[in-house]
């Protein structure tokens, strides 16, 4: 028996081989493997960011994908939006720039990704900082004539500004204006804060708290 086995084991594989074979040209031929451009872009999820950065670019927001996977398959993908994610890890990641690749995950299977696009997503990380500064008030205009402006009254006195490092050390000062033109009684008024450079340019993109005084 062994004797005989032996002699006809390269015939016992070649006929496994063509059942394979004939297998597999069924079932595509059932259910053919496809290629398209999946319809929807997929949103990307940003994980694993620490709390102490801050993501200061612009930076794609949605992968678009060309998948190949059995009919059967992208009947599923089709029919549930959700069962594709890109995942952007930030994990460890410290204040720098990055080009990383986003991370696909298919809930269904079998699917084979074709492209996507794009490839990498650039990502650029800043340290998040926090600083305290006294605010300023500016007089401007004269009161009514026979009206003397005395000094202003206001609180709070102090406001903090938290944001990116590079744009929070821009900040020079917090000042208010408080016009008094032709007033000829105490005035009491909301004043809007504005963060400024030392050229006396608004600073924006950070958070101040609290925004008035």
């Amino acid at each position: 028996m062994l004797r005989w086995l032996g002699k006809n084991i390269s015939s016992f594989l070649l006929a496994l081989i063509l059942a394979i074979g004939v297998w597999i040209a069924a079932v595509n031929a059932t259910d053919p493997n496809e290629e398209y451009g999946y319809p929807s872009p997929i949103p990307v999820e940003i994980v694993g960011q620490s709390t102490a950065l801050l993501i200061t670019n612009d930076y794609s927001e949605e992968i678009k994908l060309t998948l190949r996977a059995p009919r059967s398959v992208w009947d599923k993908l089709l029919a549930d939006k959700e069962s594709i994610q890109a995942i952007l890890d930030l994990s460890g990641l410290e204040a720098g720039e990055y080009s990383l690749e986003p991370q696909i995950q298919i809930n269904f299977q079998p699917t084979q990704i074709i492209a996507l696009s794009p490839a990498s997503i650039h990502i650029t990380l800043e340290e998040l900082t926090t600083r305290t500064i006294p605010i300023e008030v500016e007089i401007t205009g004269e009161p009514a004539t026979g009206y003397q402006a005395g000094t202003p009254s206001f609180t709070p006195k102090e406001a903090t500004i938290s944001g990116p490092k590079s744009l929070v050390d821009q900040v020079f000062s917090i000042h208010a204006s408080f016009d008094i033109y032709d007033a000829n009684a105490s005035i009491d008024e909301t004043l809007s804060l504005d963060m400024v450079d030392e050229l006396g340019q608004v600073v924006s993109g950070i958070n101040i708290n609290p925004k008035t005084t």
